[in-house]
């Protein structure tokens, strides 16, 4: 009756890789991300200086817009870390009541299922 046919079973997991497959995967591992650029190099060369003012404070204007985006994901993708956190606690904390209370549950049957053989015995 409860007994599952041949398409509902699950197929079986994967292997788990072995310690040398980890330890290579992680020498070849390289972070991909987003390339820093080299510092500018201001020359501090008194005739352009007056007139290159400007270049310089655009400059710095946008390197420091770049920085409050970056700034501003950063808080972002903390606050994403912060909720994904909570949901992973929640769940834990919601598995952790769901095997205590079968836990409860078998000890029910397991008393019932003692008490039944108790009284079998003493019948014979």
């Amino acid at each position: 009756m409860f007994k599952k046919s041949e398409s509902e079973k699950l197929p079986p997991l994967p292997k788990p890789p072995t310690v040398e497959q980890i330890v290579e995967d992680m020498e070849t591992f390289k972070e991909e991300g987003h390339e820093v650029e080299k510092f500018r190099e201001i020359i501090a060369d008194s005739k352009n200086l007056d007139r290159d003012w400007w270049r310089v404070f655009h400059t710095f204007m946008e390197d420091n817009k770049q920085l409050e985006l970056t700034d501003e994901t950063i808080q972002q993708l903390k606050s994403s870390l912060i909720d994904a956190n909570t949901e992973i606690l929640n769940a834990k904390a919601d598995i952790h009541a769901k095997i205590e209370e079968q836990k409860r549950r078998l000890a029910k049957i397991r008393e019932c299922w003692e008490c039944n053989e108790r009284a079998k015995s003493i019948e014979k």
